[in-house]
């Protein structure tokens, strides 16, 4: 930092001094000096300096400071950032039962969302969104039995889509209420009681008609 003082002084110097001569010399304390006057003070042995032999000045660019423009760049960059996004639960073609319908489902992308930037998941069953937001799991309830399909995808804090899962399906199974409840066991035989349909539907057990044994 001092010799860059040094430096400066000398230009500025040189630009005011047209005609006289420059000199420099040490001081006592070995400092370098420079003067028009060869008999400065603590000035000893002064030498003339040749202009035309000092360094040219380093040309320096101008600083440039980041614009609206460049931020949106910026931006867009993040927007390709995303490598993949999958949903991990449940699994394709999963088999799931919940006789209330709920459904637990989990996704995740590479690299994690990037909040910073605004972006947003949206998940979809069946081609109807059914979450919006930064979570990267939910609790989908009452879903109905059958087979569904399941996607989700980011999106920036503009709406534009950036990336998109694969889709999978799984299967609800769910008692309905028109099945009245859960349905009764199938009767267990027992091997020395066999049940046996009799004429009317009911059951007949032993080895004679009517019940009776046969001696």
């Amino acid at each position: 930092m001092f010799y860059r003082v040094i430096i400066s002084f000398v230009v500025i110097l040189f630009a005011s001094v047209t005609n006289a001569g420059i000199y420099t010399c040490k001081d006592q304390d070995g400092n370098t000096i420079y003067s028009d006057n060869p008999n400065a003070e603590n000035c000893v042995n002064a030498e003339k300096v040749n202009v035309d032999s000092l360094p040219p000045l380093i040309k320096t660019k101008p600083l440039v400071y980041p614009s609206a423009t460049s931020n949106a760049n910026v931006g867009n960059a993040a927007d390709l950032a995303y490598s993949s996004i999958e949903i991990t639960s449940p699994a394709a073609e999963e088999s799931i039962r919940s006789n209330i319908g709920d459904v637990n489902i989990n996704y995740q992308s590479t690299p994690p969302l990037q909040l910073q930037a605004g972006h947003q998941y949206v998940v979809t069953m069946g081609g109807e969104e059914v979450y919006t937001g930064t979570n990267n799991n939910i609790a989908l309830k009452g879903i109905n039995r059958g087979t569904h399909t399941l996607s989700a995808k980011i999106i920036s804090a503009e709406g534009k889509t950036l990336i998109d899962s694969p889709s999978i399906q799984f299967t609800l199974h769910r008692y309905s209420s028109l099945q009245g409840g859960s349905p009764a066991p199938a009767p267990t035989p027992s091997p020395n009681n066999p049940v046996n349909p009799g004429p009317n539907g009911g059951g007949n057990t032993g080895g004679g008609i009517g019940g009776r044994s046969g001696s």
